[in-house]
């Protein structure tokens, strides 16, 4: 008799994801999500761009997504920090992290959450395994059996041998599950948008640290002169409200003082979005059957590059264990290795983002202090290009005389 399917709660970019890895190693995969159906190949306007690092994007071609994407997705060459002096702010201090100088084609890619999305439907569409129920939205649970149900608003009951909860921050799979989850508030905001700018960007990322956050210009995909950029600016929260209504000209004023002219003369040229900043982390991943996965399970702020990459390592992670011989013993000791994995991740963004959001002198003397060992010192260069690429080597390890 034919298994049940695993079922998906959560038809975003997590969930699809999911969907199309999982429907790729022949599971029958059943896709719910509150929203319609969007058309064929649509993309939404939702113009945020994340950056994929090098693991992540051999995970996507295995499950068959990245053929589809990579079209939209621009290489990332080269990571520039900058810090002006802590006492003289007119004084930059740069420090250029290149790829093959890490023996790296380069770091990863840039593509939009729309795009990438896209690119996971279209790969669910070719999978006869995979199915989506659109206006679908989680109304209960039933965990109590080795079949799991979820009951949906429409009065449809799905049981399932897995249930996988890819639903977000605000997760109703977790809160129905009973599983408890801790935030921390850093009043802070992101602001993104999109700018042109005079000179290319050469596919180079350029973060530039400032009082109370980073100011991040990310390459953007699909303009071939390179002159079009994203900008990720982490601001107090009462700052970055006030940027979004602010006046244009006043507006691109400040973001041309703050970019220190790296790629000339900034133009805005999308709507300005403010999204709040903290850290989540889910008491654990499983329940009697159910998954945690993404943002359900982790939210970390968008700095170094960890959010979505920390989601496809949870699915990477979630695929082999289905296929083990024991599913519910491997399912379970997958998710107490991710949540290992994850807590120590959001901890170091944490603390990175306090590092980086420090305004004060002596903050900033650290910090740049820190900036120039990791460029620095080879050892522990490579040890935190391998942290943010999502692995830690055994080899990096011992060369940065860490091992025990």
């Amino acid at each position: 008799m034919a298994k049940p399917p695993v079922v998906i709660i959560g038809g975003g970019v997590a969930g699809t994801i999911a969907a199309a890895a999982l429907g790729a190693d022949h599971h029958a995969v059943i896709c719910c999500d509150a929203a319609s159906e969007p058309p064929p190949n649509y993309v939404d306007d939702d113009d945020r761009v994340v950056a994929l690092m090098n693991p992540a994007i051999e995970a996507l071609s295995a499950f068959g997504i990245w053929h589809h994407a990579s079209p939209s997705a621009v290489p990332i060459d080269t990571l520039r920090f900058v810090e002006p002096g802590p006492f003289d702010q007119s004084r930059r201090h740069e420090f250029p992290f290149v790829a093959g100088s890490c023996g790296l084609r380069q770091f990863g890619h840039v593509i939009s959450l729309s795009a990438l999305s896209a690119a996971a439907r279209a790969r669910c569409r070719e999978l006869s395994g995979v199915r989506f129920q659109y206006r679908s939205a989680l109304d209960s649970l039933s965990l109590e059996d080795d079949q799991p149900c979820a009951h949906l608003h429409d009065g449809t009951s799905l049981t399932a041998q897995f249930l996988v909860g890819a639903d977000g921050r605000a997760s109703t799979a977790r809160r129905l599950a009973g599983i408890p989850h801790a935030t921390i508030d850093t009043d802070q905001v992101a602001l993104t948008f999109t700018v042109s700018h005079d000179r290319p960007h050469r596919n180079e990322a350029i973060e530039i640290y400032d009082a109370h956050g980073p100011f991040t210009l990310v390459p953007r995909p699909g303009d071939a002169r390179q002159c079009t950029s994203s900008v990720v600016w982490m601001e107090r929260h009462r700052v970055g409200q006030e940027m979004t209504t602010l006046g244009e000209d006043d507006f691109e004023s400040i973001i041309n003082r703050r970019s220190l002219g790296y790629l000339g003369s900034l133009k805005l040229c999308s709507r300005r979005r403010a999204w709040p900043v903290s850290t989540q982390l889910a008491a654990h991943f499983y329940h009697r059957r159910l998954i945690l996965i993404g943002e359900a399970a982790h939210a970390v702020p968008p700095i170094g590059a960890q959010g979505l990459n920390m989601t496809i390592a949870d699915i990477v992670s979630l695929k082999a264990a289905l296929d083990a011989t024991d599913t519910v013993g491997a399912i379970a000791h997958a998710a107490r290795q991710r949540h290992r994995d994850a807590s120590l991740r959001c901890a170091a963004v944490a603390g990175l983002n306090a590092v980086a959001s420090g305004g004060s002198a002596i903050v900033r003397t650290l910090r740049l202090a820190g900036l120039g060992a990791v460029h620095g010192i080879t050892p522990l260069h490579e040890l935190i290009v391998a942290f943010g690429l999502g692995g830690i080597r055994r080899h990096v390890i011992e060369q940065a005389g860490l091992a025990g």
